[in-house]
């Protein structure tokens, strides 16, 4: 008995302190990816503003359904909303950035929002850029090369 109880002081004690390392974590977690993209802003635009071709593109879209909504379309930024597996509510921030070329700057980023009664998923954050690193960079390349070669083909006509 003398053990047992020990133990499950030890838990509680164990599981308070993790539940106050938690607070000095931040909420909000943004992860950001940048490609340079040879075409102006607004085919930019145009063709993120097309959601149901997300699907060529967007390596984080499961089964190549789209189960989100554009919440913000100006003329530098688009912010679409989804649900990933988990249910868990992604923020994707398109920044469009004109350069002094004949390129545009394309930077793609991440926010969750993590709630404070949530630590294990706080933890979770440290790792956001291996989980959602890559398949951003593999999003935007293909993104560019789609874009590019619609362009050029385009141009071809």
């Amino acid at each position: 008995m003398k053990y047992l109880k020990f133990f499950l002081i030890n838990i509680v004690v164990f599981a308070i302190f993790f539940f106050l390392l938690s607070l000095l974590f931040p909420s909000t977690v943004n992860t950001s990816k940048t490609i340079n993209i040879a075409a102006s802003p607004a085919s930019i635009v145009a063709k993120l503003s097309d959601t149901a071709d997300w699907n060529n593109w967007n390596e984080f879209l499961s089964n190549g359904e789209v189960k989100g909504r554009i919440i913000n379309n100006q003329g530098d930024s688009l912010i679409f909303v989804h649900l990933t597996q988990q249910q868990q509510q992604l923020e994707m921030v398109f920044g469009i950035v004109p350069t002094q070329t004949d390129s545009t700057i394309l930077n793609c980023k991440i926010v969750q929002q993590i709630k404070w009664y949530q630590p294990w998923k706080k933890f979770a954050t440290l790792l956001s850029e291996t989980k959602f690193g890559y398949p951003m960079e593999l999003s935007l390349r293909k993104f560019k090369t789609a874009l590019e070669a619609a362009l050029q083909t385009k141009q071809a006509n």
